[in-house]
């Protein structure tokens, strides 16, 4: 006990752990209940300690009694212009150093400054730092002296070795007790975890069922109509080519000229003329008369075959649409079969699935009653001591259980001020 480390023997590093973890409790216990107007067991452990500060507050005076042996000096002699940015340095990474490790033991976070400006992962922030150091100067400058003459020193150094080696087998046993709780509340939260699952795949399944109503049969009926064509026959209109042949050009000056070279008259050249014209008119009317004629039995042989043909079409659509109306009916009483069967599956379905639903939640509320049974050693005074507290693994679940816990708590109240932290 008398060994001394870093300027402190074994039985002062006792005391000044247990000393400063105790006070630490004390200020988280007094914050609390200025903000949130409650008192509540604040601390890892069950016990009225919080290490973290006894940590604290160790590593600070060791390394100020290391560098005042350096000088020369006194404990107390120590520059405010170094003592601060020591407290702040050492306090911070004690602090950092407690909720990392805290978090990768049970990925649960007991604080978390992610709202605070200049943070670090949540762990510490630039405010808090700066509290830290300017309560290690108020510690080491002024209360400590006043506190180690108040306890310590007044202690009967056999009487303080017993009382430090009892403290620390309690709080070694607070600590055994502490994880397995915090052990045992990771199973309730992995066991909430996967029944808060399976209730939203239940859930899902009666929403899905609910929603469809009814099972949807599609009857697509193919109607296969032929269309009927017209078939437009060729009709042959007779030209004579000798009469266009013969009066395509008739040139009366050159006619005029070759009669008269042979010695004919101008006059019975004319009359050829005229003989061959009538003749050729003649011939002309002949023609048309003939294709008149022809056009009109055409006309007349197309419009009794348009008439068979949209009689044809109209029995054929007749018999097709009788025949798509019995395919629907049929198709109709089919679908009213499967809806009826449809239902009735789904009703049952429904029913199934609702009682398995009942079953899991009664399930989640007997390991919320069994996790939240005890107020002062167990899940609940955690809960209740550490309102932010946060799950990596399993953050719906804790907050279901925060609820609970809430409603145990306070039953009448709405919990605004946990429900805020949370």
């Amino acid at each position: 006990m008398n060994t001394v480390i870093l300027g402190m023997t074994v039985y002062q590093i006792l005391w000044y752990f247990l000393i400063y973890s105790f006070i630490g409790w004390c200020i988280e216990v007094a914050y609390h209940a200025m903000k949130v107007h409650r008192l509540v067991n604040r601390g890892f452990l069950n016990g009225p300690v919080c290490p973290v500060y006894g940590f604290g507050v160790v590593l600070v005076f060791a390394a100020v009694h290391f560098i005042v042996a350096q000088t020369g000096g006194s404990f107390q002699d120590i520059s405010l212009f170094l003592l601060f940015p020591i407290g702040v340095v050492l306090t911070t990474a004690v602090e950092l150093f407690g909720g990392y490790m805290l978090d990768k033991a049970f990925h649960a976070r007991w604080w978390n400054y992610s709202e605070e400006k200049f943070n670090l992962n949540g762990y510490i922030c630039l405010k808090f730092s700066i509290i830290w150091g300017l309560g290690v100067v108020f510690l080491v400058k002024v209360a400590h002296p006043f506190i180690e003459g108040s306890t310590i020193a007044l202690l009967p150094v056999k009487i303080g070795i017993w009382l430090a080696v009892f403290l620390c087998i309690s709080y070694f046993a607070d600590f055994v007790v502490s994880v397995s709780i915090m052990m045992k509340l990771n199973q309730s939260l992995a066991e909430l975890d996967q029944i808060q699952k399976d209730m939203r795949i239940v859930s899902d399944q009666i929403t899905k069922l609910v929603a469809g109503g009814s099972i949807a049969a599609e009857v697509i009926v193919d109607a296969g109509l032929t269309k009927a064509g017209l078939v437009s026959e060729d009709t042959m209109y007779a030209v004579l080519d000798q009469a266009f042949n013969a009066g395509d050009v008739i040139d009366n000056a050159a006619y005029n000229a070759e009669f008269k070279d042979k010695g004919i008259p101008v006059q019975a050249g004319a009359t050829v003329e005229a003989e061959v014209k009538a003749a050729l008119t003649e011939r002309k009317d002949t023609a048309v008369a003939a294709i008149t004629e022809k056009r009109d039995e055409a006309l007349n042989a197309l419009t009794e075959r348009r008439d068979d043909a949209l009689n044809a079409l109209t029995e054929r659509r007749d018999d097709a649409l009788n025949t798509l109306t019995e395919r629907r009916d049929d198709a109709a009483a089919a679908i009213a079969d499967k809806k009826e069967a449809a239902a009735d599956n789904i009703q049952q379905t429904k029913e199934a699935l609702e009682q398995r639903l009942a079953v899991l939640r009664e399930r989640a509320s007997k390991i919320s009653s069994t996790a939240l049974r005890h107020r002062v050693f167990g899940p609940l005074r955690i809960i209740k001591a550490f309102p932010r507290l946060s799950h990596e693994l399993y953050s719906d679940a804790l907050q279901s259980l925060k609820k609970s816990a809430n409603e145990l708590i306070s039953p009448d109240s709405d919990n605004t001020d946990d429900n805020k932290a949370a």
